[in-house]
């Protein structure tokens, strides 16, 4: 209920990735940036919407080792799956299901075009969720003409430089969250090379991503 946050403004966070297949360490960027848009700014965090990226995207990705490329309805049907107990973190196909690849910039006017027909009568910012190389390739300009926002997870090594490369272009755009933590050695080797890996030996995945 809008009525009862206050000052408090809306947020959805969009995140779009191989996600060959989706791990927990995805998950973990999702829950980071959450915490940090609600932790240094006035947003609440509606929710969360991951993004399967088209088959060509990841093909081209993957061009070296095609033989560890996913199926699309696999990567789709394991995201699906690590998600499916969350409450705040979804999956939207879209992207996945369209007959070309499709940029970033198209991916977050889905959104925003689903945000408005659902909810017509609440005013909720999208935040594009993204690692820092793909920083050069997000145009500020487009992002503040249709007034979404920009979060990107990043460990400590990696803010200072991404913070020192942004210009003025950025301000009021970009929100830099560090992953400072100390993980534990289990959850430090979670990629999804580790998961094709231990599929292909044939050893369990489940702390990679869970028992669903």
């Amino acid at each position: 209920n809008p009525n009862t946050m206050g000052v408090r403004k809306f947020a959805v966070i969009v995140g779009s990735g191989s996600y060959n297949p989706l791990t927990r360490m995805h998950l973990r960027a999702f829950f980071l940036g959450k915490q940090h848009l609600e932790s240094k700014s006035d947003y609440v965090v509606l929710g969360s919407l991951l993004s399967p990226a088209h088959p060509s995207t990841v093909r081209q990705r993957y061009r070296a080792c095609p033989n560890e490329n996913m199926p699309p309805l696999h990567r789709l049907a394991i995201a699906q799956m690590c998600v499916e107990s969350s409450r705040w973190m979804s999956v939207d196909p879209w992207e996945i299901t369209r007959r070309r690849a499709m940029d970033y910039s198209s991916l977050l006017d889905h959104t925003s075009r689903m945000l408005q027909h659902n909810f017509p009568s609440i005013e909720v910012r999208i935040f594009y969720l993204c690692k820092s190389n793909a920083i050069p390739l997000i145009s500020p300009t487009v992002l503040r003409e249709s007034n979404y926002g920009c979060i990107c997870v990043t460990r400590p090594q990696e803010s200072d430089q991404l913070r020192k490369s942004l210009g003025k272009r950025w301000n009021g755009l970009i929100y830099v969250a560090d992953d400072n933590a100390i993980l534990d050695a289990a959850m430090d080797k979670i990629s999804a090379k580790n998961v094709r890996d231990k599929l292909k030996a044939k050893e369990s995945i489940v702390p990679l991503v869970g028992n669903s």
